[in-house]
């Protein structure tokens, strides 16, 4: 369990992280935000103006559908883009947050635990258990993966001599 854990400085660092990740990344989709609605504005529009054409006799039937088809798509699609983005930056965050949150301390909260809080536990951090050299081992869920610390996985920087290049 301990090689899952984080501490409570981290998982504030981490989320720091990550609601700065999420403060760019919607900030960045309001560029796309005002051009989406700009086109949905536009279809609206032009759906308004079929209408009149239709009800006035300048447009046939069969054109009308065909127009107000390719107009309906575009605002079906604005709606999706903008609906979907939102829902998906917010989701992100709320199991971001989630994730961090359940691994603090979690190596003190399986010892203190009962059987079947320890049991619960170890079905959130991962499956396919097995022992190995009276060792537990599991293959972690993600994103806890990402977490799990390994002792050759201690430096992630690179060496400064691990991409050198030989003189021309």
């Amino acid at each position: 369990m301990a090689e899952f854990e984080i501490s409570e400085a981290d998982a504030l660092e981490c989320k720091d992280w990550v609601y700065q990740q999420y403060n760019a990344h919607t900030s960045k989709n309001g560029e796309f935000k005002d051009a989406l609605l700009a086109d949905k504005a536009t279809a609206e529009k032009a759906l308004s103006v079929l209408d009149e054409k239709l009800e006035s006799g300048i447009i046939t039937d069969e054109r009308y559908k065909l127009r107000v088809a390719i107009h309906q798509q575009t605002i079906e699609h604005a709606n999706n883009i903008l609906n979907s983005t939102i829902r998906d930056a917010e989701r992100w965050l709320e199991l971001s947050n989630e994730t961090f949150n359940s691994v603090v301390n979690i190596g003190e909260v399986f010892e203190m635990a009962d059987g079947e809080e320890r049991r619960q536990l170890m079905k959130y951090l991962g499956s396919n258990w097995y022992l190995s050299n009276k060792k537990v081992e599991l293959t972690p869920r993600r994103p806890l993966d990402l977490l799990r610390h390994n002792d050759h996985d201690l430096v992630w920087r690179a060496r400064p001599d691990s991409n050198r290049r030989s003189p021309p």
